[in-house]
């Protein structure tokens, strides 16, 4: 028996009673009240096998042809793609409920796109300390992203702003690598303590053993975006035209891996 999409399935075994509540009073509103037949069927056929033929003539009340498929496999491909907004903005939604720092993360964010200046600098910094404070690394990450286009990549214009740059970008360099050692210390208790309570076979299954000594490695921290500011500051001083050129030419090489990772770069 042919199934009516395994992809299709693979998702809505996925979804809980409230999940499928939420997502048919969707599908109630839809337009097009074939998908809300379609996901009622598939609903079904978590409890028993429906064929593609079957689910065929539910939907669009006549035979299933091979050249007729096209048809369904468009529906389940709306109704999956429905389901994954769903997921999507439920998390969401989880992330904004129990994130302090969620709301002023997207303001800044928000600011940044404006261009603005001002409320950027004092929204910034002050959201930056908090983070600090609830030792939140992936928002300060977040930020110090964010931080480096606003007042890097976006005044580029001479020597002096390019040197201010790279301060700034190396005091947020400062901070990640803060976080990044208490994340390491936090992890290294954890490992320690479970070393502490395993048994002697089980370390060596594990190859589990007390660590120790973490240190930040400023290396793990290096950043092609401070590199190339640093490379194209030592360019604008350089006065040799052959070195100036190898220099642009270097910083250009960087800029180009990171633009790959982020279209704003």
């Amino acid at each position: 028996m042919e199934k009516i999409s395994d992809k299709l399935y693979s998702i809505v075994v996925l979804l809980e009673n409230d999940d499928i509540k939420r997502i048919s009073n969707q599908l109630k509103a839809h337009k097009n009240k074939k998908l809300e037949k379609l996901f009622k069927i598939m609903i079904d056929s978590l409890e028993k096998e429906i064929s593609k033929e079957q689910a065929f003539k539910k939907i669009y009340d006549k035979e299933y042809k091979k050249e007729d498929d096209f048809l369904l496999r468009n529906e389940c491909r709306l109704v999956y793609n429905l389901i994954k907004e769903y997921l999507i903005e439920k998390e969401v939604q989880n992330d904004r409920d129990n994130d302090e720092l969620f709301n002023d993360y997207y303001f800044i964010k928000a600011i940044y796109q404006k261009k603005d200046k001002t409320i950027f600098n004092k929204e910034f910094y002050s959201l930056l300390d908090k983070s600090i404070e609830y030792h939140d690394f992936m928002r300060a990450s977040q930020l110090c992203d964010i931080g480096f286009v606003a007042t890097g990549a976006q005044q580029i214009q001479n020597f002096q702003n390019i040197k201010n740059a790279v301060e700034t970008l190396e005091k947020q360099q400062d901070i990640l690598g803060q976080f990044y050692t208490l994340k390491n210390y936090v992890i290294n208790n954890r490992i320690t303590n479970m070393h502490a309570i395993l048994s002697t076979k089980d370390r060596e299954q594990l190859n589990l053993s007390p660590r120790s000594n973490i240190e930040y490695d400023i290396k793990k921290y290096q950043n092609d975006l401070i590199s190339y500011y640093k490379i194209i500051s030592a360019s604008l001083i350089e006065s040799d035209i052959p070195k100036k050129i190898a220099l642009m030419e270097s910083g250009y090489g960087y800029i180009e891996k990171v633009a790959k990772v982020n279209r704003e770069y």
